[in-house]
């Protein structure tokens, strides 16, 4: 099979999205000014208009994005067997020329308002194929980056990977680690962002945005989309408090109110209910516990108030 139109399509992939984001965002951003409140303008403003988005292909998301195709499955058959012979072609390269061909044939491009982040972002974390967001530090200084697999796109995941950089900060860099705000666990952080991402596209729509229009053509989904409704009482019920937390970064303000150790019993508790229930074990009793940890986080919180009411 030859492949000399499979780096041709994906920069038409790159130019899709670098259009949309052209000509709708001020209308993103206004969308996330709506949800978050006017007083984070700023902010919003200089975040978003300061992301990297790095372009690239990758045989593992085009396999998950085939299965819910709703046209064009030859398309992705043939992306994925051009990066299939890419990855191929690396290991018959001498380790240190490796890289550089892995570069040449899979990332396609960047958007970067500060500095070249396409030659120094880590390869291997495109490689895992994620459609997602990093925050990196690169010559010392933290850059927002959302890495975009072209053709896997829709206007929902880019808002979900936007409010992650929104919602993201370094607090600390050490020689072995960088620490970020993270009042949740990852799943919930994820789950939390996915529902707050639905209203933003919602807002989103309402201020007359458009979807990104691109083909191959697609059902909007994420692999924890099923367990949305595990938080949503826990979402709807501390929403706003849920908000101010995440976009000014303060963990505390989030783990005070609702009881840090309860908190955490209730992450891992929805951790434990989804791989129970990929095993096929879920119990009613399991959704009930939850349920009387949502109620304690309640009682903290009203406590919390009444504490507050009383100095």
């Amino acid at each position: 099979m030859k492949f000399d139109k499979a780096y041709e399509i994906g920069k038409k992939g790159q130019k899709v999205i670098e259009d949309f984001l052209e000509k709708e965002k001020k209308v993103l951003i206004q969308a996330f000014i709506n949800f978050y409140g006017e007083e984070y303008k700023i902010y919003i403003e200089n975040v978003i208009n300061n992301i990297n988005f790095i372009y690239f292909m990758s045989d593992v998301v085009y396999k998950d994005y085939k299965k819910e195709a709703l046209n064009d499955f030859n398309l992705y058959n043939y992306l994925i067997a051009y990066c299939e012979e890419v990855i191929h072609q690396t290991r018959l390269l001498p380790v240190k020329e490796r890289e550089k061909f892995l570069r040449q044939k899979l990332i396609l491009g960047a958007s970067n308002p500060k500095g070249n982040i396409k030659e120094c972002f880590p390869i291997d974390n495109l490689l895992e194929g994620m459609v997602a967001f990093h925050s990196e530090i690169i010559k010392g200084e933290e850059k927002k980056v959302i890495t975009l697999c072209v053709l896997a796109i829709d206007t929902i995941i880019l808002i979900h990977e936007i409010n992650h950089a929104l919602n993201t900060k370094v607090l600390a860099i050490s020689p072995d680690n960088i620490y970020y705000n993270m009042p949740f666990n990852s799943l919930i952080d994820e789950l939390i962002n996915e529902y707050m991402s639905l209203e933003i596209y919602e807002e989103y729509k309402k201020l007359g945005g458009e979807d990104i229009k691109a083909l191959p053509t697609f059902k909007h989904f994420i692999a924890y989309d099923y367990y949305l409704y595990l938080i949503e009482p826990f979402y709807n019920t501390f929403k706003a408090l849920i908000k101010t937390g995440l976009i000014t970064h303060n963990d505390l303000y989030i783990q005070n109110n609702l009881g840090k150790e309860t908190l955490n019993k209730y992450g891992l508790l929805v951790k434990e209910i989804v791989e129970k229930d990929l095993d096929g074990c879920l119990k009613e009793e399991d959704i009930q516990e939850l349920n009387l940890l949502l109620e304690e986080m309640i009682d903290n919180y009203l406590g919390n108030e009444e504490r507050k009411l009383t100095r």
